[in-house]
């Protein structure tokens, strides 16, 4: 594995966008496709989103995100923390590459 990716037990933390969007959706007991309808994506956005194969999420997606997820100010935080960090994770990829 390159020096700048990620171990899988790290992608599976909550430090990353996709996992902590996964754990929330479940802590409010609701599939991909009721999180979809309600943040208005499609579920293949979503699915994507949650498993990392999509880029880094846009400013805009991770607000309606965190408003359907009914986030308090600090898990907002966190989840627009770990949005930021997959930008710029993303973004030293590019670079290195």
């Amino acid at each position: 594995m390159p020096d700048n990716q990620p171990s899988q037990a790290d992608r599976d933390s909550d430090t990353f966008f996709g996992p902590w969007l996964r754990r929330r959706r479940r802590e409010l007991d609701l599939t991909q496709d009721e999180l979809a309808a309600r943040a208005g994506m499609s579920v293949r956005q979503l699915r994507e989103l949650e498993s990392g194969r999509v880029g880094a999420p846009r400013a805009s997606t991770v607000r309606i995100l965190a408003d359907t997820l009914q986030l308090s100010s600090e898990d907002r935080e966190a989840f627009q923390q770990a949005a930021q960090s997959e930008r710029d994770h993303r973004r030293a990829g590019r670079q290195t590459a």
